[in-house]
């Protein structure tokens, strides 16, 4: 944000950029305006802008540790121009372009997990589905999950000698879950399957 201040150039793409912070990570949409596009219309060329912004925002992401997914979106208007090539393809043809920015830009390859497109099946504005501001290209920065306190993933001897001869169903572990085992708990494990 210091940077679309600074830069007379970036200030009219102010409002086209979101930040939005959820429980899992933050989430920054670049997104289109009524008048103030992001890309060229119906392609994943983006203008001088458009590309001095992202540089910035990979400038700025570049030192900080976060995994990223990058997500591109259209709105539900179908091309009439162009055969084999849907909003399924722009959408990823922009998730792209920002990927290579963000590359040049200093952003490592190993943080990016995922760059994909969702063409208009997730309308920022679902009920008008052709409106501009639905096609926008998401970066969200996953938080670094905490690692948990050792005590808490030990297993007593008593829970241990409690268990039945049934293993009970395993429910699914979260993806955001992180789990340690140290020597204690893999032997009381060994113990358990013998």
């Amino acid at each position: 944000m210091q940077a679309i201040q600074e830069n007379p150039d970036l200030r009219p793409l102010e409002e086209n950029v979101v930040f939005e912070q959820t429980e899992r990570g933050l989430r920054i949409q670049i997104i289109d305006q009524d008048g103030k596009a992001m890309f060229a219309s119906g392609s994943a060329e983006m203008p001088e802008a458009t590309q001095l912004l992202m540089q910035k925002l990979g400038e700025s992401l570049a030192t900080l540790p976060n995994q990223m997914v990058i997500t591109g979106h259209t709105d539900a208007v179908p091309f009439t121009s162009r055969n084999n090539y849907d909003n399924w393809d722009l959408s990823t043809d922009r998730a792209n372009a920002m990927r290579r920015v963000l590359l040049s830009s200093g952003v490592s390859k190993d943080r990016l997990t995922s760059v994909s497109g969702k063409a208009y099946t997730e309308p920022l504005v679902p009920e008008r589905p052709e409106d501009p501001s639905n096609r926008r290209v998401a970066l969200f920065l996953q938080y670094e999950a905490p690692a948990a306190p050792l005590e808490e993933a030990r297993v007593s001897d008593e829970a241990v000698q409690e268990t039945p001869d049934t293993p009970a169903p395993i429910d699914a572990v979260s993806q955001d879950a992180t789990i340690i085992l140290d020597e204690r708990t893999l032997e009381s494990l060994r113990s358990v399957l013998r």
